[in-house]
């Protein structure tokens, strides 16, 4: 009975690992995280232990039409020795769709032993998306 069982579950993992699945774009902020790190995890706000300016700029296919351009920066400090606060504003461009987003970014540092450490981080944020009928 329980091999019945186990065998099921095994059939039925396989198959939603099977499944068709479908990726339609591409995620602006996390496609290239190594230049803004409090765009993908909040947990890293004063994690440098000093002050920490961050600018960036992408532009993709300026040739094209679709004119893809995402840019913006953050700024992040420790404010007390297990904790840390960050701000961030993006502008993601895509052709007649736009993205513009400000958030406020809080760590806490828990040092669980001498070579281990644990960071938690809360990001709050406002986004406003607008559609361009200029063109």
């Amino acid at each position: 009975m329980l091999q019945q069982v186990l065998y099921r579950h095994i059939i039925m993992v396989l198959l939603f690992c099977a499944m068709p699945t479908a990726i339609f774009a591409q995620d602006s902020p996390l496609s290239q995280w190594c230049n803004d790190m409090l765009a993908t995890n909040p947990a890293f706000a004063g994690s440098a232990d000093r002050l920490r300016l961050n600018i960036f700029y992408r532009n993709q296919w300026p040739k094209s039409d679709a004119k893809f351009q995402y840019y913006g920066g953050s700024v992040d400090m420790p404010i007390v020795k297990n904790m840390g606060i960050g701000l961030l504003f993006s502008n993601d461009q895509m052709s007649f769709l736009s993205h513009r987003r400000a958030d406020v970014a809080y760590s806490y540092k828990i040092e669980a032993d001498n070579d281990k450490t644990i960071f938690l981080g809360l990001k709050l944020g406002v986004m406003q998306k607008s559609i361009s009928t200029s063109d």
